[in-house]
């Protein structure tokens, strides 16, 4: 088995030194599947990157890779990295909204272009993009269905993939998220058919070393269900089928009306109803302006970190059961 630890060059800065993109690299002499993960593409999201650390860090300890190949960016966003920033910092953008980006484009646009077309060189039988949502969220996984994709092979392979990390998933899109989310990483790999989801892991700035855990023991149990390491009979997958009639699908259907300080009714995790109270807004005299509810049964992924709220905002990350064909229904024909 061959472990390496390198960087990439990007670019240069004024004082002439060399920004790198770190990149790891695990290989075993036996033939086998190409694996991807990457992580903290938002600089302040540093779970990712403690995950990543520590299956390498198995791997080299027990010399664990029995066949196949494992790549990771444990940070794709370096100098959002350093200054704990969630944007790339040079041009203030989104990192995870510049793709496929561009070759002569500017610095976050040729750092999406380089980003994808590295993971697309080495055809990746899966790509992991490792993020963390709030402080107060569960583990979630995130699959894209962008309105670009017109064969829904690719989506239905990586709901699979979901279903076999083991974290409560749903299906994203473009209405609900907000942009086009094939401008997001794991949006741009699933347009060129490569299997690629966004794992949610806890909240930013800190490691969770609950979050790492759980990152690490998913990503493990995957790698063994692809006979790249060896896992216990209690870590491996079940196989079952996805039902494509009961899955769910994120909305952001749920947004206040109203300025104030919410107090909020439902935690991470949690089922809820149609109609049932999700949380209260009351004004500084701690009166109550506003309820809000739920308009249909679901999942509550996460919810703000902040009690201070303005009229729009949506404070909860919620998902409904779909059917799968009606959702390919209103995103392929529009």
């Amino acid at each position: 088995m061959k472990l390496r630890r390198d960087f990439i060059p990007l670019f240069r800065s004024i004082d002439g030194s060399t920004r790198r993109l770190p990149i790891m690299v695990a290989e075993s002499e036996k033939a086998g599947p190409t694996i991807f993960l990457c992580a903290a593409i938002h600089g302040d999201e540093v779970n990712g990157t403690a995950v990543i650390q520590s299956v390498f860090k198995k791997i080299e300890r027990e010399q664990a890779l029995v066949s196949g190949k494992i790549i990771a960016l444990p940070i794709l966003n370096p100098v959002g990295f350093e200054l704990v920033s969630r944007h790339e910092p040079y041009e203030e953008a989104d990192l995870n909204r510049q793709f496929p980006g561009r070759a002569d484009g500017d610095y976050p646009q040729r750092l999406a272009y380089t980003i994808l077309s590295l993971i697309e060189e080495e055809k990746p039988e899966i790509v992991l993009d490792l993020h963390t949502d709030s402080i107060n969220s569960i583990a979630y996984t995130i699959v894209d269905f962008p309105k670009t994709v017109k064969d829904t092979k690719i989506i239905k392979n990586c709901m699979k993939l979901a279903y076999d990390l083991g974290f409560h998933w749903a299906l994203d899109s473009e209405d609900a998220a907000g942009y086009p989310i094939e401008k997001s990483l794991s949006g741009a790999l699933v347009t060129k058919g490569i299997k690629a989801v966004t794992i949610e892991l806890g909240g930013p700035w800190v490691i969770s070393e609950e979050f790492r855990k759980l990152g690490f023991s998913a990503i493990w149990r995957l790698l063994g269900k692809y006979g790249m390491v060896k896992v216990s009979p209690a870590q491996k997958i079940i196989e079952t089928g996805i039902d494509a009639e009961n899955i769910l699908v994120f909305s952001d259907e749920v947004k206040i009306q109203s300025t104030g300080i919410v107090e909020f009714r439902v935690t991470p995790g949690q089922k809820i109803e149609a109609g049932q109270v999700l949380g209260k807004v009351r004004d500084v005299f701690g009166r109550t302006v506003e309820t809000i509810t739920s308009l249909r049964a679901g999942v509550v992924f996460s919810h703000d970190d902040q009690s201070a709220a303005f009229p729009g905002k949506s404070l909860f990350t919620i998902a409904y059961p779909e059917k799968f064909s009606h959702l390919e229904k209103l995103i392929i024909t529009g």
